[in-house]
């Protein structure tokens, strides 16, 4: 038999296209503005999975509840996972997003950064994984 693949959670907001279209879009600053599409997997850009930002999920219905209340405009998807991470490293909580913050270093210094500043606490359940495929809205 096999076995049941756990259920996790993504808080995105939703954007409506030209063509009727539907584009599930990240919501935290920290992603760099990831796009999702209902059954395809998604994954961060190089240069953020270099230093352990991946695309952020919450570990249960609560979680992702309790966050997309605070936002008024986040909706919420079911998800399949690859590569789970349960403790995401320390975020960036003002400035450039770590993104922006990555390139420019690498351009001006020609050195590879290393992530070790500290930031606020992600909001209560939030994980991260490598790859996050959604399966529906809910």
């Amino acid at each position: 038999m096999a076995r049941k693949r756990k259920i996790y959670y993504k808080v995105v907001f939703k954007e409506r296209c030209f063509d009727g279209s539907v584009k599930y879009v990240s919501v935290f600053t920290d992603d760099p503005q990831l796009n999702y599409e209902i059954g395809e997997y998604t994954s961060t850009v190089k240069p953020l999975a270099d230093i352990g930002f991946h695309p952020t999920i919450f570990k249960n219905k609560k979680s992702a509840t309790n966050f997309a209340c605070q936002l008024q405009f986040g909706y919420i998807c079911e998800c399949h996972v690859w590569g789970l991470i349960k403790k995401p490293p320390l975020r960036f909580t003002c400035g450039p997003s770590p993104l922006t913050f990555v390139q420019e270093y690498g351009r001006n210094t020609g050195i590879p950064f290393k992530l070790s500043m500290a930031g606020d606490p992600w909001p209560a359940g939030t994980m991260m994984a490598k790859k996050v495929k959604l399966l529906r809205e809910i």
